[in-house]
């Protein structure tokens, strides 16, 4: 598990945790820097006089070994310092650690206990994390209720991963009404900023018209995007829709195609790295 993002999008059985640790990566206004733990000493002094900025990115810095040998037990020590002041991107990793058993004995209610504490405090890693334990049902009782309204929560703040598992979930009426124009709206939001799950996900919505008009120009396009971005379904899917269209939908689909979006800031990148190496299938609207 990663200590600084985590969102799982496993559906249909495969929703686990999507605890990521924390690297090097800018956050709101009102978070903290990684740039300063090249500076190990200095990191030192700011944590031996209670900082807790200074004692979570030395926590950070154990944990990734940068500046000091990698040393788990170190870093859940000086998460546990800057957690106890609610500095929520400790609360968050502390949370990863005890989901991992790294330099922790391995306690899945301590980790919900401190997702939810860095989800309260507005960290939408957090609020991910939190939202894929309800999901699955690890180290709280399962409530798909929850899991959607703590996917919402870090879906509004712009997270790709929150994004697409929400949109899911809006497909499947999982926790809530079974909306397709919701998740529509969500798969878009996080296909453009570059997840493919998503992008192929608008491609089934276009193809089947659900919460969209069925426009098999568009689905191709979609489709198109998701196989560059490394969908491997999507070949499929694209050869099997080409089928049902007529060359003059396929040349119009080529010649204007899908622009290919921007890709997501370092924040949901790291958390998909973490992500990826857990949850290796993506269960699709169709």
């Amino acid at each position: 598990m990663y200590s600084r993002a985590i969102c799982p999008p496993a559906f249909l059985l495969l929703i686990s945790l999507c605890a990521w640790p924390l690297s090097a990566q800018p956050q709101a206004a009102g978070d903290v820097s990684s740039s300063a733990a090249s500076d190990f000493q200095a990191l030192q002094r700011q944590a031996a006089h209670g900082n807790a900025t200074g004692e979570y990115l030395l926590g950070l810095a154990y944990m990734n070994g940068s500046g000091v040998p990698q040393d788990y037990k170190q870093a859940a020590l000086w998460y546990k310092a800057a957690a106890a002041q609610g500095q929520r991107n400790a609360e968050n990793n502390l949370g990863s650690l005890y989901e991992s058993g790294l330099g922790v004995h391995k306690n899945l209610p301590e980790a919900a206990r401190w997702y939810r504490l860095a989800a309260i405090h507005g960290d939408p890693i957090a609020q991910c994390n939190l939202a894929s334990a309800y999901f699955s049902g690890r180290g709280v009782a399962r409530d798909y209720s929850q899991a959607a309204t703590w996917f919402r929560a870090a879906a509004d703040q712009g997270s790709a991963p929150a994004q697409y598992l929400l949109s899911t979930m809006y497909y499947r009426g999982l926790g809530m009404p079974l909306d397709f124009q919701e998740a529509a709206k969500w798969a878009r939001a996080a296909a453009q900023q570059g997840d493919r799950r998503a992008q192929a996900n608008m491609g089934s919505l276009y193809e089947q018209g659900k919460g969209v008009p069925l426009d098999y120009v568009n689905a191709y396009q979609w489709y198109s995007l998701a196989v560059q971005n490394g969908d491997v379904r999507s070949k499929v899917r694209l050869k099997n829709l080409s089928r049902l269209m007529t060359n003059q939908q396929i040349l119009e689909a080529l010649a204007s195609g899908a622009s290919q979006p921007s890709s997501p800031d370092t924040f949901d990148a790291t958390a998909a790295n973490s992500f990826v190496r857990l949850h290796h299938q993506i269960v699709p609207f169709h």
